[in-house]
């Protein structure tokens, strides 16, 4: 159990309604983490788009907007967290679709803790959930295909040896890798290139999570 509320996610059967998959929806941090979903949708390509709210246990309060991305199998493929104001206020989403270049139109609301003070939110998104195009390119790209402010992790899968890109120049940035448990196995600050080795942890999944300017990239590696 990683915290005291987490999404959840199920496909089911229309022939018998046995579960074909499932899967908790969430960003771990430090082990503990709230998940609230609002909305879910499907789009043409079979993928899973869904959005809410994510609060960490270990913060002051505030509450980022989330929007996370699963393939027809169940595979995470990416999430993200927005908080327009930052601090203590609450971001959070409520609704969505998607737009004809692949991106997404989303609406929810944001709350300043201090006023109080309410407003309603509409946010545009690309097909990667970025708000800058091409934030974080799919685990697979090599590092050509980055695009500003991206994130590149190859390759993938991997025998436990694999390099984490950067576009921006940046030092220190803080990442962290975490089983399928929520346990953190790898913690490091890299300057825009590293080689990570992982080749102690056994084969399976894992999720490495970059933190770059108050923003959270996540992306699935897996060992084998």
């Amino acid at each position: 159990i990683l915290s005291d509320f987490q999404g959840y996610i199920a496909r089911i059967s229309g022939l018998n309604g046995n579960v074909i998959w499932a899967d908790t929806m969430g960003i771990v941090q430090n082990g503990t983490q709230d998940v609230f979903s609002s909305n879910v949708i499907i789009s043409p390509n079979g993928g899973i788009i869904g959005v809410g709210g994510t609060h960490y246990a270990s913060s002051t309060g505030a509450v980022d907007a989330w929007i996370v991305k699963y393939n027809s199998n169940g595979n995470l493929l990416w999430q993200r967290t927005f908080n327009k104001y930052g601090g203590n206020n609450w971001n959070y989403l409520v609704d969505i679709h998607q737009t004809y270049d692949n991106g997404f139109v989303l609406c929810g609301d944001l709350t300043n803790v201090a006023i109080p003070e309410q407003n309603l939110w509409v946010l545009k998104l690309d097909s990667m959930g970025c708000e800058i195009v091409n934030c974080s390119v799919g685990v697979e790209e090599p590092p050509s295909l980055l695009g500003r402010a991206g994130v590149g992790i190859y390759p993938n899968p991997n025998n436990g040896k694999f390099t984490i890109t950067l576009v921006e120049n940046e030092q220190q940035v803080p990442i962290f890798i975490y089983n399928l448990s929520g346990q953190v196995v790898q913690q490091l600050n890299i300057n825009n290139n590293a080689i990570i080795d992982m080749s102690k942890q056994p084969n399976g999944i894992y999720f490495v999570k970059v933190v770059q300017h108050n923003k959270v990239s996540i992306m699935k590696i897996i060992k084998d």
